[in-house]
């Protein structure tokens, strides 16, 4: 799959940011075929997309942190 902008990566970042109610990040990974590894030392949760792109999530409620990758 080539690279388009936005990444998938960036995409479900973006509908999470735009929800206007509680919907988990992992819900919308989930559903755009997101595969997860969960680091347990660090506590972050690494989402791989299709398009090869990353989502790196740490921290949960209002300490969360997100982070996408480019392949």
């Amino acid at each position: 799959m080539t690279l388009q902008f936005p990444t998938m990566a960036e995409q479900a970042l973006a509908e999470f940011n735009a929800s206007t109610k509680t919907v988990s990040i992992a819900t919308i990974a989930k559903r755009m075929g997101a595969t997860v590894e969960k680091d347990h030392w660090t506590g972050k949760r690494h989402y791989h997309f299709d398009d090869d792109t990353t989502l790196v999530a740490s921290g949960a409620g209002k300490a969360l942190k997100v982070e996408t990758f480019l392949p």
